[in-house]
């Protein structure tokens, strides 16, 4: 039996989400795949599964990255717009951690934060024009959306360096 579970998580939320996923694995809904805002799961036996996000847009070798991390005993599970999704058994993976060293882990938040400046110079470029001039048969609420995603991209560029700082300052195995 699968079920389809509706949820939101922000850019900045992967360690949330990867929680949440491991929770839902102790309650038997195993994770299978992702499709803008819809989780698929798959009902099981509950399961002890840690699941762990990786952000990566351009790799060479797809294979090759997968089998880097199923060496460490990550299975991949599927991806979503750059983002991987990889699970393990606690008792199996070689760390519970994704990645074993801080500059791996800095290196997923700045290709992160790489794609969200893009993206906000994007809507920029596409957004402040209208912004000051708006003529007068566009309503107001109309400039509201442009505003909100400059916003959000905005606090998720604060909130991804945030954690650059505080992945930086931490110490890892």
């Amino acid at each position: 039996m699968n079920k389809r579970v509706f949820k939101l998580f922000f850019v900045w939320q992967d360690e949330s989400e990867e929680q949440w996923l491991s929770s839902m694995a102790e309650k038997g809904w195993i994770f299978k795949k992702y499709m803008l805002f819809y989780y698929i799961f798959e009902k099981k036996s509950p399961a002890n599964y840690l699941y762990k996000l990786d952000y990566r847009t351009n790799y060479s070798n797809f294979k090759s990255y997968q089998a880097l991390f199923e060496e460490a005993g990550w299975k991949y599970v599927t991806s979503y717009l750059g983002w991987h999704y990889f699970r393990g058994k606690k008792a199996e993976v070689f760390t519970e951690e994704l990645y074993s060293d801080q500059d791996s882990l800095i290196g997923k938040y700045r290709r992160v934060l790489q794609t969200l400046l893009t993206v906000l110079l994007a809507i920029l470029v596409l957004n402040i024009p209208p912004l000051f001039y708006v003529p007068k048969h566009i309503q107001w609420y109309l400039l509201l959306l442009p505003v909100l995603s400059i916003i959000l991209f905005v606090l998720a560029i604060i909130l991804i360096q945030k954690k650059i700082k505080r992945v930086s300052e931490t110490k890892m195995l």
